[in-house]
């Protein structure tokens, strides 16, 4: 989830791909049949860590933007991006993980 979230920040948005720190993510975030890279054999420590890390280093880019950077839609090849909707979709997909967690919580108490 960090690698995907980093990557819709630098990928998508800024077309700075490089300054994903590679240390964080030493894994490609897609498996041959394009479903996300189940990442195992880690401690649940590391995993936190690289949300933490991720999320210090997202919000220090977005803090460091103006408003009308935030705001501003960049021309990508198939559609206009702006941050302020890449912020808004994490947060709706995030919702969603939630929901879904919830349930399964709820179906196996």
């Amino acid at each position: 989830m960090a690698l995907v979230e980093v990557d819709w920040v630098f990928s998508d948005v800024l077309d700075q791909q490089a300054r994903i720190p590679r240390d964080l993510f030493p894994f490609e975030d897609r498996i041959e049949d394009g479903y996300l890279m189940p990442v195992l054999g880690e401690p649940m420590e590391r995993h936190l860590d690289r949300l933490a890390q991720t999320r210090a280093l997202v919000l220090h880019v977005l803090r460091s933007m103006s408003p009308d950077d935030y705001h501003r839609a960049h021309a990508r090849e198939h559609f206009d991006l702006a941050v302020d909707w890449v912020v808004f979709h994490l947060i709706d997909h995030e919702v969603e993980h939630r929901v879904r967690l919830s349930a399964l919580r709820d179906l196996f108490r």
